[in-house]
């Protein structure tokens, strides 16, 4: 109850609190995300993965996952606008490139999940410690 003055939370009736996802819950977290997700992550890199997410709570697994999906669409459009950049203009054939691109996305890997959790857990860094820049005295 960190982020709470106690005269707060002695208003609610009833306090709640939730754990972080046991080992087993985040396998089984990740294997819901990744239900939807074209992924060619396998169970046992599954399994190491879930291992580097321990004390992360549910909503950040989540944040992480989606993370992760969202490598191959960024490609796709990295690799649209250098076509847009070679050209200097939005041409057909870039517009083209990047319809054929999203229908031809390929899956998620174990390297972008693990590209995803640097990201979130430097996103988490950031948040925990503010820097002092931008402030005044």
């Amino acid at each position: 109850m960190c982020c709470f003055d106690n005269s707060l939370t002695r208003r609610f009736a009833i306090q709640v609190h939730v754990g972080y996802p046991t080992l087993q819950d985040r396998i089984d977290i990740l294997t819901r995300l990744f239900t939807d997700i074209e992924n060619d992550v396998t169970g046992a890199q599954l399994s190491e993965v879930v291992r580097e997410l321990n004390g992360w709570a549910g909503s950040d697994i989540e944040k992480m996952a989606r993370e992760a999906a969202m490598a191959p669409v960024r490609e796709c459009i990295n690799a649209a606008a250098s076509l847009e950049n070679r050209s200097n203009s939005i041409s057909t054939t870039t517009r083209e490139a990047l319809i054929v691109g999203f229908h031809n996305l390929r899956p998620v890997n174990v390297q972008d999940v693990k590209n995803a959790i640097c990201f979130i857990t430097s996103n988490m860094d950031a948040k925990a410690n503010p820097s002092d820049e931008g402030r005044s005295e």
